[in-house]
């Protein structure tokens, strides 16, 4: 009977676990896994939404995560943060609140330098987050939470698009029948390749 129920309240948990992961990505390096990605269901609907990415690395001497969170009200960010740990320690912290309409504040906090604020008076409804879930085919522009910056899109072909970093770099996201199925970016200087391993169509 115990044993009933505690495989009974295990595969709950996995259920639940399964239902709020939208997505899994691979983190490759140089043909090796070095971490994942995990793209949450998306909460909410209509005027409020909720989007989350987790991310886990690992490589020799260097380990880390790194979370972004949106949220959406009437189909505009009304906040995000995005945190990066390196080593057991934040490493860099970025919250986005939005303070009138079409005008944000930024304050961003890095390890090596004081916390800065500045403010972008411009209108943000899609996010680098945002990519994960779903295809850019009529966007030209994207914030990104991380930077505190908005970013330029460009189509590359059928499924594929170069978003333009504020740091110069240049990510590629590759689509399937409007899914994401892999990021070509760069960390540090090294290209890694963030590949999609599973989907869970329950939204």
């Amino acid at each position: 009977m115990m044993t009933k129920l505690l495989l009974t309240i295990i595969f709950g948990l996995l259920t639940m676990e399964l239902r709020a992961q939208l997505a899994t990505f691979e983190v490759m390096m140089a043909g090796h896994s070095i971490g994942s990605v995990r793209v949450l269901r998306q909460d909410g609907a209509g005027e409020s939404m909720r989007k989350r990415i987790e991310a886990e690395f690992r490589v020799p001497f260097y380990s880390g995560s790194f979370v972004s969170e949106n949220r959406f009200v009437n189909g505009a960010l009304h906040s995000s943060s995005t945190e990066q740990i390196v080593n057991g320690k934040r490493r860099e912290h970025t919250l986005t609140t939005r303070i009138a309409p079409q005008h944000y504040r930024v304050d961003h906090t890095e390890k090596s330098e004081p916390n800065r604020k500045w403010e972008l008076p411009v209108p943000i409804a899609h996010t680098i987050t945002g990519l994960y879930y779903q295809e850019p085919t009529e966007i030209q522009a994207v914030y990104s939470e991380k930077y505190g910056a908005m970013c330029k899109i460009r189509k590359l072909g059928e499924g594929s698009y170069g978003v333009q970093l504020p740091n110069g770099k240049e990510s590629i996201y590759s689509y399937e029948d409007g899914r994401c199925v892999r990021i070509v970016t760069e960390l540090a200087g090294v290209r890694l390749s963030i590949v999609r391993v599973a989907y869970n169509n329950l939204r």
